[in-house]
């Protein structure tokens, strides 16, 4: 009988050991609960509608979250770990509590404030383009032109000191010769340069000439029928964004100097305004420039320094442009993309709502990742980083994450600086290599199987007292092992 009740201790014993690495206690009705507020208010300030998340501190289990209610609170009933707690709130900035550990046999409150983020009172505009550039010499523009079949410009009739005029309604007028308008007084043809002239084509303004054509005017404002054309002043270059400081506008194939004055070119949109001293369909345009591309799909963030951590991003849409509103303040203006060096630098959306990022193609380092006992390819799991070893560099550049496809790892990387890079994947020993250029590739990483994690339960009894029995627990475990709970020196 004796060994037989052993026997059944010993089976319950095995069957419920065996699962202990995997094993997590129950917390029951304890929890993890606070209040979140605002921070720096004279009275409390509540705030509901906060997105609370219970983080594992060892990433092993999946977060939890909850929204702030009833005076902003938050109540969480985990099982026990190490955790952390992070708070966002659309117009505050991000929150996280230092790790703390819950074991389940006591409430543990976390209160919380959060500082409120300055009103976005204005915007900033970022384009983002490409460091080749192209080159387009004497681009000819189209402007667009449009007939109108008759027009009466008798109630626009006016006169002064330097004679009698009317306008037409649109403007600027074009024409190659007088074959291209025609003037009615009553339904009587009149004559160019005879009854009338073009005063100032590029804002339709006629002279009246003819006596009795002004003083029929004068009395009626009605009668004179004109048939014109007229054109639109702006034209958009075929590429763009144009490169500031490389254009050349020539009328009639002389550098006509007068950019501002007579022409200005949106350099961020390649649209030319003609502003005056031209004629449509007499006067030729040409723009010798250089082009470079936009950069569509490029992640723009702008980084509160103060706060660490970033306040507003966006992806450039497919014309390079990304626009945020954002309050007046020196931030810090994040900029990256897939093949080409990260960018940052500061901007001072006090003084400017406007910059331009020119990107850089970035040095690739690439290769695949392989198992070091078969050569075979690691196709799950595979992450990796580029650490520069520059302390002087920016933070935001110091990183750089792999672009990894199945086995295929992929780095933009900036010429001349010294990398260490880091490949890892699930169950492999990570491996690093240092990296100077210029680089062969492929560079391809070799990981080494992790060693296998060991569970063992061990069950003693004594030998004058078979009711008195000991358990012991012998766990070896990996640096990355998934127990949940675990907390690793």
């Amino acid at each position: 009988m004796r060994i037989g009740a052993m026997l059944a201790v010993l089976t319950v014993l095995a069957g419920g050991f065996a699962a202990l690495p995997y094993w997590i206690a129950s917390a029951g009705d304890k929890t993890i609960f606070g209040f979140v507020q605002e921070c720096g208010s004279s009275l409390p300030v509540y705030l509901d509608g906060v997105t609370v998340t219970l983080v594992d501190a060892q990433g092993v289990l999946q977060p939890q979250t909850y929204t702030t209610t009833g005076g902003g609170l938050f109540d969480f009933n985990p099982n026990p770990a190490n955790y952390l707690l992070r708070f966002a709130f659309g117009g505050y900035y991000t929150t996280e509590t230092a790790p703390f550990r819950f074991d389940g046999s006591l409430h543990v409150r976390k209160d919380v404030c959060l500082t409120k983020m300055p009103d976005r009172d204005t915007t900033l505009s970022v384009l983002v383009v490409d460091q080749v550039t192209n080159f387009h010499p004497d681009e000819a523009p189209s402007f667009d032109k449009n007939f109108v079949q008759s027009e009466d410009a008798g109630p626009r009739f006016y006169q002064n000191a330097s004679g009698n005029f009317t306008q037409v309604s649109k403007s600027p007028l074009w024409y190659r010769n007088t074959g291209d308008f025609t003037v009615r007084w009553r339904g009587a043809l009149i004559f160019y340069n005879i009854d009338y002239i073009w005063y100032n084509s590029f804002n339709g303004t006629m002279q009246i000439l003819n006596s009795a054509v002004s003083l029929d005017l004068a009395a009626n404002r009605r009668y004179l029928n004109v048939t014109y054309w007229f054109s639109s002043p702006t034209a958009q270059l075929a590429f763009y964004p144009v490169v500031p400081g490389t254009y050349i506008v020539k009328k009639d194939g002389v550098a006509w100097n007068a950019e501002n004055t007579g022409w200005k070119l949106e350099v961020n949109t390649g649209v030319i305004t003609i502003l005056g001293n031209f004629l449509f369909g007499t006067n030729s345009l040409t723009v010798t420039y250089q082009s470079s591309g936009a950069i569509p799909n490029a992640a723009v963030n702008l980084f509160d320094k103060g706060q660490k951590q970033v306040v507003s991003s966006a992806l450039t849409n497919g014309t390079g442009w990304a626009t945020f509103p954002i309050w007046k303040a020196t931030l810090e203006l994040q900029v990256s993309r897939d093949l080409y060096e990260p960018y940052t630098a500061d901007v001072n959306t006090t003084t400017t709502n406007f910059t331009r990022v020119i990107l850089v193609k970035g040095i690739v380092i690439n290769g695949h990742v392989l198992r070091a006992d078969t050569g075979r390819p690691i196709t799950q799991g595979v992450v990796g980083f580029l650490y520069n070893t520059n302390p002087a560099i920016p933070t935001f550049k110091r990183v750089i994450a792999a672009n990894v496809s199945f086995s295929s790892y992929r780095f933009a990387a900036e010429a001349g600086q010294t990398y260490k890079m880091v490949i890892d994947a699930d169950g492999f020993a990570a491996a690093t290599r240092t990296i100077t250029f210029p680089v062969t590739n492929p560079v391809d990483i070799y990981l080494t199987p992790s060693d296998k994690e060991v569970y063992r339960t061990t069950a003693t009894y004594s030998r004058t007292n078979w009711s008195a029995m000991s358990v012991y627990r012998n766990l070896t475990l990996r640096a990355d092992s998934t127990i949940p709970s675990l907390k690793l020196s």
